[in-house]
């Protein structure tokens, strides 16, 4: 009986530990992050780095906007072939937004 409740306990860590993960990603939780402006008109930024979390890959990027305002946060979940922990993207800034933050701790990454 004990072993069969161990079982169980065991499978469901390993489930919820293999879905996606919304706890999001800290400008810390990044190796190397790199914000380059690339262009000027249109401003467009090139942001990489290397995802320092165990077990986990990047799968895509989120944008919000908010006043002059732009927020760049990762998704991410279980590593396969389209969730790596290095990411590279290009983020295109609207003429009307002065500061870019990036990560759940809203680190400022690239001001005007």
């Amino acid at each position: 009986m004990n072993k069969m409740i161990l079982v169980m306990i065991c499978m469901a860590s390993l489930i919820g530990c293999g879905g996606e993960s919304d706890a999001g990603v800290s400008s810390d939780d990044i190796g190397g992050l790199t914000v380059a402006q690339r262009t000027e008109s249109p401003t467009t930024l090139l942001v990489s780095g290397l995802l320092m979390e165990s077990g986990l890959g990047v799968h895509d990027h989120v944008v919000t906007e908010e006043n002059d305002a732009m927020q760049i946060t990762l998704e991410t979940g279980k590593p396969d072939a389209t969730k790596r922990a290095k990411f590279s993207f290009i983020v295109d800034v609207p003429d009307n937004v002065t500061v870019v933050t990036f990560g759940t701790d809203s680190r400022i990454v690239w001001a005007r």
